[in-house]
């Protein structure tokens, strides 16, 4: 419910009241307490009705008036005598060990989980039961081990069947470059702390047109990019652009 000026408020949850105050500040509002919180965060929020009790002209009032309607009516979801309000630190109604001893006299018997170890409801033979109905003919596997799907011989037919005539990433016999002599021996001399030859640039075998030095086409992008060591990548759409910021950096012609 909406208030736009202060007021002492009810809120009822299946025949049960909750009282609490509010300034008025023209927002929706059911209610803070310990208990409307929980009904709200179970979604139960449509169940609650709001009405006025009292509208008080004086704002400094709030709690005297709380006070009054809470010993009047008795609500049973309020836990507290009111007139106190959220606080923090000593100021909060918590703090009080009158607040705290009736909170939990009033909290007494209502069902609470510690889910942990054997006390989590899934350990408990009736909900265990219920799971297994809400779970019976559901498909599920442990794919571990022996129980890998693909162990099973109809599984196995079945993706072979589907990757028959399918082109391999690397043909038969293909040999990954760091398992080459070459790579090894590579890799020997640079942890032995030997320099390796500067291959960049012209220097590079791989680079077989000196005038595209520093230069690459990227197909998907569709552009040429410019990487030069110690400066900063650009890339173009025109292979003359590139080949102009190239030679401004490296002064190749």
């Amino acid at each position: 419910m909406i208030f736009d000026r202060p007021v002492i408020y009810g809120t009822s949850y299946k025949g049960k009241l909750y009282i609490g105050k509010h300034i008025g500040s023209g927002r929706d509002y059911v209610g803070s307490g310990v208990l409307i919180t929980r009904i709200i965060k179970k979604g139960n929020e449509n169940d609650l009705i709001t009405g006025v009790i009292e509208y008080v002209d004086d704002k400094e009032k709030l709690n005297e008036r709380e006070k009054y309607w809470i010993a009047k009516l008795k609500p049973e979801l309020n836990l507290t005598d009111g007139g106190d309000g959220a606080g923090y630190g000593d100021k909060n109604p918590n703090a009080n060990p009158e607040v705290r001893l009736k909170k939990s006299l009033k909290l007494k018997g209502r069902r609470t989980w510690d889910n942990r170890g054997d006390k989590n409801p899934s350990r408990r033979p009736e909900v265990k039961l219920k799971l297994s109905k809400a779970l019976k003919g559901r498909r599920t596997w442990d794919n571990r081990g022996d129980n890998h799907p693909m162990r099973r011989p109809e599984v196995a037919k079945k993706v072979s069947e589907k990757t028959r005539g399918v082109k391999k990433t690397f043909p038969i016999g293909y040999i990954h470059h760091t398992k080459t002599l070459e790579y090894k021996k590579k890799m020997s001399i640079m942890r032995k702390g030997v320099p390796m030859p500067q291959n960049r640039g012209i220097n590079n075998p791989n680079c077989k047109d000196p005038s595209k030095l520093y230069i690459l086409f990227i197909n998907n992008r569709n552009r040429y990019m410019v990487r030069v060591p110690s400066h900063k990548i650009k890339s173009f759409k025109n292979i003359k652009e590139a080949m102009i910021y190239r030679d401004k950096i490296v002064g190749i012609n």
